[in-house]
């Protein structure tokens, strides 16, 4: 189990989600391989056409933080991720350092308010230590207010935001000299699944993510 809480000292995002030196591997999540949250509102990649005003989604159920990691993917995208995760391994011995490994954001409005919260954090890394290839999802709950907070904060830095059956899910990427990454944040259900990714973002992973937790 590993729910973090507190201020973190965050690395570059050039450098990773990870410390140390840089990898290759294309994103196609609802953070996609550019297409994290690397494409269209299902991946964490390629963001959608964005939108003007999105409601925020109400929580009226209340929801637990899941405990472990592997409870948060379904068993079949689990053995995928494993399967295809460019060397990559789930929650690495060096990322239980705090601070050793970015959260599911980098953005300046929305992660002072991640750093405080309870959380489960999962990181996609390499056992040896940092590289520039990998993904961190941070899972919490948030309050209706934080929630509706989070979607204007959002909007307002540029990410791509849409209305969804679940809740709204809001993603950015980019592409530098070095390398591809972006961010895919899902609000609904009391859950803020906040996605970061650099050079690894699976096709469909924060449509699991969110089924398999508010299924």
């Amino acid at each position: 189990m590993r729910h973090h809480a507190g201020t973190l000292a965050l690395l570059p995002i050039v450098a990773l989600l990870l410390t140390g030196c840089v990898s290759s591997t294309s994103p196609t999540e609802s953070a996609p391989p550019t297409p994290p949250s690397g494409s269209s509102s299902s991946s964490t990649g390629g963001p959608p056409a964005p939108s003007a005003t999105l409601p925020s989604t109400p929580t009226t159920t209340p929801v637990a933080l899941p405990t472990s990691c592997d409870q948060i993917y379904s068993q079949d995208y689990l053995q995928s991720l494993e399967a295809a995760g460019a060397g990559l391994v789930l929650n690495p011995a060096w990322t239980d350092d705090e601070g050793a490994a970015s959260l599911g954001t980098k953005n300046a409005d929305l992660l002072p308010l991640l750093q405080t919260k309870n959380r489960l954090d999962c990181f996609w890394a390499k056992p040896s230590g940092g590289g520039g290839v990998g993904l961190t999802t941070s899972v919490s709950v948030i309050s209706n207010d934080e929630q509706a907070a989070l979607i204007t904060a959002a909007t307002s830095a540029g990410y791509a935001c849409e209305s969804e059956q679940r809740g709204t899910r809001c993603s950015t990427s980019h592409q530098d000299a070095t390398a591809s990454g972006g961010e895919t944040q899902f609000f609904g259900g009391g859950l803020w699944i906040a996605t970061f990714w650099v050079e690894f973002g699976p096709d469909g992973y924060t449509d699991d993510v969110v089924a398999t937790l508010l299924s």
